[in-house]
């Protein structure tokens, strides 16, 4: 709550390439810093500007949902977001501050309460997790994981391609939210500036807005590599991914690693893994499914196959404006699942764009890919796979593959006696040195 006592006149910004406006406002309360009252600026950002229509200097509001963030003169200040932002007339203690006399220019601006955080490191050793430990940990919060630097392999990134969304409030620096999944789980990090352009497959920041601003950035949908930092802040727990990578599938997994950073948690919800064909079904509760044994299902992301085609593929154009990019439905049928131990096939249907047809188009050959939903036609059909990502294999890289994944399929179904009982907080934890491996153990 505090009383307003400067009011300016919106002006213009344009920020990587978006017009918009901002109004700045100052505004005090008798809180009292070095023995005087206290000052601040408020950035109003946009149509957040609204929320003062009927605000007079000398009123008392109430401001919720604002961010502070330090300005170039070392001054906090504090901004409105139009997303989130709200704002509150009248109540006993705006009323109050209303009828306070303040003399603006004998209040302290505020400086004295910035505690500005350390640069995020990610280099040296990094604890070996995964998303289901780093969402119990959401739950669970342990101060003294501040700063501790992680590491998830085989991670898939959901995030927006909006424009607006792919900065900090100021325009700055690139930053944004997204959601990792692997094998266990899910859970949200954010992405600064150092790890955002590996996600949408690009090389620098000027490539990434040059992107979002003509709407052709799109995240990556094969696997990658992270590192980042833990923050426990206030009983809060954040994760800043700092690093990031593209998997490479020639790698060797530890399942020793993995298991140790699950520890005694559980395998929750929206998983990516690799998987047999005969482990992929649909559940009316949970959608795509990874089946394990004869009862339990576990709700799938997207599962991961690799497999080989035995006729030619189909392309059949869809119809378009003059003015759209074309794009082709592609289905290849009686594909054969590589990585289960009995002969099974499934019909791919999947939809590309003319510059990924090749890709797309199986005919005999062999790839990875991702799977988004599994359908039966009916009772012993051959099941229809939606295919939102395919990537050719070689036939000299076909056999490693095969093996490391069949090692990966193992992760979703060790037996519970054969937990350990480490977590990710747990100094047994596994420790990764390179990004590009998972850490090596004597039984892998």
């Amino acid at each position: 709550m505090a009383k307003v006592i400067e009011i300016s006149e919106p002006r213009s910004r344009t920020a990587n390439g978006i017009q918009t406006s901002v109004k700045d406002i100052v505004i005090a309360d008798d809180s009292k810093t070095d023995g005087k009252d206290t000052k601040c600026s408020l950035s109003v950002w946009g149509t957040a500007s609204d929320l003062f229509a009927d605000v007079k200097i000398g009123d008392g509001v109430t401001l919720l949902a604002c961010t502070a963030s330090l300005d170039d003169l070392n001054q906090i200040r504090i901004s409105m977001n139009p997303r989130n932002a709200k704002l509150l007339q009248g109540g006993p203690r705006a009323d109050a501050l209303k009828l306070w006399n303040c003399d603006a220019a004998a209040c302290e601006t505020v400086t004295s309460l910035w505690q500005p955080r350390e640069r995020i490191q990610v280099d040296g050793l990094a604890v070996f997790t995964c998303a289901s430990a780093m969402q119990n940990l959401l739950n669970n919060p342990d101060q003294s994981l501040h700063e501790s630097v992680f590491q998830l392999n085989r991670v898939l990134f959901s995030a927006s391609t909006v424009s607006t969304d792919l900065h900090t409030q100021n325009g700055d620096r690139l930053f944004l939210s997204a959601v990792v999944r692997d094998w266990s789980g899910r859970v949200e990090v954010y992405v600064i500036e150092s790890g955002v352009p590996s996600i949408f497959g690009c090389l620098t920041r000027e490539e990434v807005e040059a992107k979002a601003a003509a709407q052709t950035l799109e995240i990556c949908k094969y696997r990658m590599n992270v590192r980042g930092v833990v923050r426990v802040e206030e009983g809060q727990v954040k994760y800043f991914v700092a690093e990031t990578v593209p998997w490479d599938n020639s790698q060797p997994i530890s399942k020793t690693a993995a298991r140790l950073a699950l520890g005694g948690g559980n395998i929750i919800e929206n998983i990516v893994v690799a998987c047999p064909l005969t482990s992929i079904t649909n559940c009316p509760m949970l959608g795509l499914a990874l089946q394990c044994g004869s009862t339990h299902k576990i709700g799938a992301y997207r599962l991961i196959m690799l497999v080989q085609g035995t006729q030619e593929s189909t392309a059949v154009p869809l119809e378009h404006t003059e003015n759209a990019t074309p794009a082709f439905f592609v289905e290849s049928k009686r594909v054969k699942c590589l990585l289960g131990d009995t002969d099974t096939s499934a019909d791919l249907r999947g939809y590309c764009d003319y510059k990924s047809m090749l890709q797309y188009r199986l005919n005999n050959e062999m790839a990875l890919v991702m799977i988004s939903n599994c359908s039966r036609p009916s009772a012993g059909a051959t099941p229809v796979l939606t295919v939102d990502y395919m990537q050719k294999v070689s036939d000299s890289n076909i056999a490693g593959m095969i093996a490391r994944f069949k090692e990966e399929m193992t992760l979703v179904t060790f037996p519970e006696e054969g937990r350990p009982t480490c977590s990710f907080a747990s100094p047994d934890a596994k420790k990764a040195r390179t990004l590009k491996q998972d850490p090596s153990s004597p039984s892998r």
